[in-house]
């Protein structure tokens, strides 16, 4: 059974309601600060289905998760394309690990789908979640986010 799948389970079996807090975090860091590309927009934005049927709504302040199990928000601190991964700051409204930090890294698979890995979900620190190193990328439909498959995007 795939980390994801035991992570949304685990997670999202503990919410004792749905959170209704999808307004982004206060930030003093600009979302496109960090961009290698001088662009302010996020290269992922956009509205997702996962292969658990989570809907994720990605945009330059925020990444909103909806599942049958409750509403996860995270405020878009920094992100950068050509690294492929963005840092946020869990909403204080969610299950686990609120007001903490998470990094993103993403990829695009070998058949062109867009896959993703929550690298960090507990960091202390803005900085810690940053630092944190990518996931291995190299075989995203079958392993390298923590030994287990990416979480599959479709739009």
């Amino acid at each position: 059974m795939r980390k994801t799948l035991l992570c949304v389970i685990a997670c999202w079996g503990c919410a004792e309601e749905p959170a209704d807090d999808t307004t982004p975090l206060d930030s003093d860091t600009s979302a496109g600060d960090t961009d290698t590309e001088g662009s302010d927009e996020l290269a992922i934005a956009g509205s997702y289905t996962d292969e658990f049927g989570t809907e994720h709504t990605i945009d330059e302040s925020s990444w909103v998760q909806v599942s049958a199990y409750g509403t996860l928000s995270f405020a878009v601190l920094s992100f950068d394309n050509a690294e492929q991964s963005l840092v946020a700051q869990n909403g204080s409204s969610n299950a686990f690990n609120p007001d903490l930090y998470s990094r993103f890294d993403w990829v695009e698979g070998m058949h062109g789908d867009l896959f993703y890995c929550q690298t960090a979900f507990d960091a202390a620190t803005e900085e810690a979640a940053e630092a944190t190193p990518r996931a291995d990328d190299t075989d995203p439909e079958n392993t390298g986010c923590v030994g287990f498959a990416w979480t599959n995007l479709v739009p």
